[in-house]
């Protein structure tokens, strides 16, 4: 798939780039990926203690869950459906927030960075 130039491209991108990693089997180590390089141990993109950053970071969790729980081959379908939600929708909420002002063009872009280099 393209890479995508903005958040909100990148959730309409979203199904079609997680199937190609489920098909290639790399479904599991993309999330992780993703969701590391915005809210892991040595990342500090939405940092718990902003307030604007935690509805961002909570969905980051949830995708966070959802790798967890993945097998590392051989995704389910469901799982993948599930997984490409999420991606969509912290996609998705990051471009609005970031059109109100409550999330940093440097979140954004970061974010942005992240799924592009995941999917």
């Amino acid at each position: 798939m393209a890479t995508a130039a903005t958040l909100e491209q990148a959730a309409g991108q979203a199904y079609a780039n997680l199937s190609t990693k489920w098909a290639s089997n790399l479904l599991k180590s993309r999330l992780t990926q993703f969701w590391q390089a915005s809210i892991g141990p040595t990342a500090d993109v939405f940092p718990e203690q902003n307030a604007n950053s935690r509805p961002v970071a909570n969905w980051m969790t949830v995708i966070a869950a959802i790798s967890s729980l993945l097998p590392a081959t051989d995704v389910p379908i469901e799982q993948l459906s599930e997984s490409a939600t999420a991606v969509y929708k912290v996609c998705w909420l990051a471009f609005v927030l970031n059109g109100q002002g409550l999330v940093t063009n440097a979140q954004a872009t970061a974010l942005l960075a992240a799924y592009n280099a995941a999917f």
